[in-house]
């Protein structure tokens, strides 16, 4: 792993790692609309467990400000991570 100090990079001498600005979940399957339920399905649930959002309005929040990506298509397997804002439910960590 490696870590910026300034514009040389250096070996990490730990795991190490850059808060960001979204929360993932990942939905993984061997077929593509199979990978996107998974993966709504999974931002559903973690907002409404960490958010504390009910769960029909969990799903039209991601129908609007959700981001679906396919990040993944090897061995046959797809992924599509559901990307998140935080800076939409600030003061959740």
């Amino acid at each position: 792993m490696l870590r910026s100090r300034g514009p040389a990079w250096v070996p990490a001498t730990s795991p190490s790692g850059r808060p960001t600005p979204i929360w993932v979940a990942i939905g993984l399957h061997v077929g593509l609309h199979q990978a996107m339920l998974a993966a709504v399905r999974g931002a559903v649930t973690f907002l409404s467990t960490r958010v504390g959002m009910n769960r029909a309005t969990a799903y039209a929040y991601l129908s609007a400000a959700g981001d679906l990506t396919i990040s993944q298509v090897v061995d046959l397997v797809l992924g599509v991570p559901c990307l998140i804002r935080k800076a939409d439910f600030p003061g959740v960590g």
